[in-house]
């Protein structure tokens, strides 16, 4: 029997449907003014499609939109550069090379309305914005800053939310350990994982994915390409096993907030490798002067951070245990010794603790090869825009910029932003006055062979006959 009054309720919910749809057509209609093409949707849409794993709901803010957003993140192809469905992004996408010179990153962020742009932090003594915070992440690790920027965006909305707890503020990544607290230090473990899964399955054979929820898968996805995999490791690190597949697909989560930030990532895909083969290094000599002797205190290990390749070499100053009554042991004071420029170039940062050159001469360090100085005292240390020649003195070695244990130069390489390692049949070796660093497959340990002189080994203090090293750049004392 047909109840009374079931009709006009029906009826009521249709209306009251209907006229809660046609409200949000005209609301989108509003915030945004465009056509949907090329992946474009209204700005009120929310950039974080399901806010990232365990975020809570957000409100939605207007900002620039998809087309303007992708404009804004710099010059892209007129057609994506040709990949396999399962590739997620160009390496050029995952470096900070090239492809990110164009970047404005504090253009980009203030055209949104999150908080990122308003959040500071003091890092080193100095207070800084979330604009620097990222750029100097993105400069010392050598990561794209688009990709840093997505990644923030998907786990907290940090472009697009005006307001951010102050838990998300110290751990935005919910990465909740002692060493990892604060918006800094998260974005550096951030960082270190996406290199971790760039270069060291290659470079160093460890391909094992660790998952949130603790399990180890030790076979990564077969046929990614680096920046593919880099990001896949990272996303791993976020998720339970179980939920990884859905996230890293090309249609995932993430990859959903990268397209609507900038575009489809391969189309601003670097033409060729960013590495080409048959690449070599320019002749390099020991950077301290001739007639000195210094120590090899540091075989390959990470260029920035364990995540990178293992690129960098230690050395240190100082006399050996028995031939001086000053017995220099820990972070002393050096200023009688010199760091001296290894091959010629311009030197395009000067800045606590890092001297670096680039040996093409157009400024911009995420292009052709640059040789990075790091632990150099604020004292006597090179100026940023001259023009070096083997031998002209970079600064005095210490213990600034980065940790350090003891006073030395650390010295590494990149080409296009990729950090050139010193290990493996693959790399380009690290040749300095005819000596060449090997790795014994554990960081900073490893020897230093020349053909026409005996090998030295690296060990953390000086040891005549071990570790010690002449050099022949130039002056002479």
């Amino acid at each position: 029997m047909k109840r009374p009054g079931t009709a006009p309720r029906a009826w009521l919910v249709a209306a009251l449907v209907v006229v809660a749809l046609v409200g949000g057509w005209v609301r989108a209609g509003a915030a945004w003014a465009g056509s949907p093409d090329a992946g474009d949707a209204p700005a009120s849409q929310d950039t974080r499609p399901h806010g990232g794993p365990g975020a809570p709901p957000v409100t939605r803010f207007a900002g620039p939109s998809p087309s303007e957003s992708a404009r804004l993140g710099g010059p892209r192809r007129e057609t994506p550069a040709p990949h396999p469905y399962e590739w997620l992004i160009p390496d050029s996408e995952l470096v900070n090379g090239p492809t990110a010179a164009d970047f404005d990153v504090r253009a980009f962020v203030k055209s949104y309305p999150g908080d990122l742009k308003s959040f500071s932090q003091e890092v080193e003594g100095q207070s800084r914005d979330g604009i620097e915070l990222i750029e100097m992440i993105a400069h010392r690790y050598s990561v794209n800053p688009r990709l840093l920027l997505a990644l923030l965006e998907w786990k907290g909305g940090w472009l697009t939310r005006t307001e951010i707890a102050e838990r998300e503020q110290i751990y935005p990544f919910g990465f909740e350990v002692w060493w990892a607290k604060g918006f800094y230090k998260q974005m550096e473990w951030v960082a270190n994982y996406l290199n971790a899964g760039f270069y060291s399955c290659a470079e160093r054979g460890y391909c094992e994915t660790w998952f949130q929820d603790g399990v180890r898968q030790p076979t990564p996805p077969e046929g990614l390409n680096s920046g593919s995999a880099g990001l896949s490791h990272f996303l791993a690190r976020m998720v339970k096993q179980a939920e990884w597949d859905a996230l890293r697909a090309p249609d995932g989560d993430f990859m959903q907030t990268y397209r609507r930030l900038f575009g489809d990532p391969w189309q601003r895909a670097y033409d060729g490798p960013l590495v080409p083969d048959g690449l070599t290094q320019p002749a390099m000599k020991l950077p301290w002067a001739a007639g000195e002797t210094w120590w090899y205190t540091g075989a390959p290990h990470g260029g920035w951070g364990p995540g990178s390749a293992w690129g960098g070499i230690d050395f240190g100053p100082g006399d050996a245990p028995g031939t001086s009554e000053r017995r220099q042991t820990g972070c002393f004071d050096a200023t009688e010794y010199w760091v001296r420029a290894m091959v010629p170039g311009l030197v395009a940062v000067s800045d606590f603790g890092e001297v670096i050159q680039d040996l093409d001469g157009d400024g911009d360090v995420r292009t052709g090869w640059t040789l990075i100085y790091n632990h150099i005292a604020a004292q006597d240390r090179v100026d940023q825009g001259r023009w070096l020649r083997v031998g002209d003195a970079i600064g005095h070695p210490s213990c600034e910029g980065g940790w350090a244990s003891g006073t030395h130069v650390h010295l590494a390489r990149r080409y296009n932003g990729v950090w050139m390692s010193a290990m493996g049949s693959d790399s380009v070796p690290f040749t300095l006055s005819g000596w060449q660093p090997h790795s014994s497959g554990v960081e900073y340990q490893g020897t230093l062979t020349h053909d026409e002189l005996p090998p030295r080994r690296a060990v953390p203090w000086r040891v005549n006959g071990q570790n010690d090293v002449e050099s022949d750049n130039w002056p002479s004392r």
